[in-house]
C-alpha cells in the first residue's frame, strides 16, 4: 500500500469505522426503502439491483460528508481537537482531496448506471452538501452560530431520503407526475427527527464538561437543550406506531417502540434533574432507541409483506 493510501485507510479507520457506517448506511437506505413499498402496496417487498446501488451511494456520501468537515472544520479542530488526524498531520489536505474526488467519481458512476429519476435525486443531493461544504457562502455567519447551521445543514437528512425516494421511483418505474402518497413524506420526517435527536443531542454537555467547544446545553441551558433531541425522538417514534398501525404491521411493534422510547426518555430526565458528567452522555442512548426503531421496521416490514428475494 502507499504512503497516501496507508495514511487514507488510517484515517477512514479511525474517524469512519467500515463495520459501524457502512452497515448504518445500508440500514439508512433500506429503512426507508420498504417502508415506500409498502405505503405503495407492494407485496412481497424486493431488494432491487438499483437499492443495491443506491445504498452503496449513500455509505460513499456519508464518507464524503465527513471529508468535507475536516476542510470546513480545520481551524476549529486545531485548537480542540488536536488529535485527530488532519490536525496532527497523520493524513494531509492533499490526501482528502484524493479521497473527495474519488468517492464522487465512483458514486457518479453508480448513479449513471441508474439513471433518470435516480440520478436526478443524487443530483440534488450533491449541490446541497457543496453548499455545506461552502457553508452556504456565510461562512463567518455559520461559525459564529450553531444554532444556524443546525437550520441549514440538518436537512441533508431530507435530501438523503428524497434520494432514496428518486431510487425508488427508478426502481419500480413511478412516473414523477404521479401523486406521491402522504405516508412517504411522513416516513422522510420519521426518519429525518431521528438524525435531528442524534446530532443535537451529542452536543449537549453538563457545566463541569464545558469549554471553547459551543453546545446546545450552554446556549439553551442544561434544562432546554435536552427537550430539543426529546421532542424530535417523541415525534419520531410517534410516527413509527402510526406506520404499525395503518400499515397493520405486527401489534408486538408498538411495544418494542414505546420501550425503546421510554428507555431514551429516561436518559433525557435523568439529565434534566442532576446535569453531570456522569448523566450527560445522551448520544448512545438516542443511538440505541433509533437503532431499535429500524430493526423493529425491517422485520416487521417483511413479516407483514413478505421478501421475494435478495438482489
Amino acid at each position: 500500500m502507499s504512503s497516501r493510501g496507508a495514511r487514507l485507510w488510517g484515517y477512514v479507520v479511525e474517524m469512519y469505522p467500515l463495520h459501524v457506517n457502512v452497515p448504518y448506511s445500508f440500514v439508512l437506505f433500506f429503512g426507508y426503502y420498504l417502508l415506500l413499498q409498502a405505503i405503495y402496496g407492494m407485496a412481497p417487498l424486493r431488494f432491487t439491483r438499483e437499492s443495491l446501488l443506491g445504498a452503496l451511494t449513500l455509505a460513499c456520501f456519508t464518507l464524503l460528508l465527513r471529508v468535507f468537515d475536516e476542510f470546513k472544520d480545520y481551524e476549529h479542530d486545531v485548537k480542540l481537537f488536536p488529535h485527530r488526524p488532519l490536525p496532527s498531520g497523520r493524513v494531509t489536505k492533499a490526501d482528502l482531496t484524493v479521497l473527495g474526488w474519488t468517492l464522487a467519481a465512483v458514486m457518479t458512476a453508480l448513479n449513471a448506471l441508474l439513471g433518470g429519476k435516480a440520478l436526478a435525486g443524487y443530483a440534488l443531493l450533491m449541490a446541497f452538501a457543496l453548499l455545506m461544504l461552502k457553508f452556504f457562502f456565510l461562512p463567518d455567519l455559520h461559525r459564529r452560530s450553531l444554532l444556524l447551521t443546525l437550520c441549514t445543514h440538518n436537512p441533508v437528512a431530507v435530501f438523503t431520503h428524497l434520494y432514496v425516494l428518486g431510487v425508488f421511483f427508478q426502481a419500480h418505474g413511478i412516473p414523477l407526475d404521479r401523486p406521491v402518497p402522504a405516508g412517504a413524506w411522513l416516513g422522510i420526517l420519521m426518519f429525518w427527527g431521528l438524525i435531528f435527536a442524534w446530532e443535537t443531542a451529542r452536543k449537549i454537555r453538563s457545566p463541569e464538561e464545558e469549554d471553547d467547544y459551543v453546545t446546545y446545553s450552554r446556549l439553551l441551558g442544561t434544562k432546554r437543550a435536552p427537550l430539543v433531541p426529546a421532542f424530535a425522538l417523541t415525534m419520531s417514534f410517534g410516527l413509527a406506531v402510526w406506520f404499525a398501525w395503518t400499515l397493520a404491521l405486527s401489534p408486538i411493534l408498538p411495544v418494542v417502540l414505546v420501550l425503546a422510547w421510554t428507555y431514551a426518555m429516561t436518559a433525557f430526565s435523568r439529565f434534566v434533574a442532576h446535569p453531570a458528567p456522569t448523566t450527560s452522555k445522551l448520544r448512545p442512548y438516542v443511538e440505541t432507541a433509533s437503532l431499535v426503531l429500524y430493526a423493529a421496521l425491517l422485520v416487521a416490514l417483511p413479516v407483514r409483506f413478505g421478501l421475494e428475494r435478495l438482489f
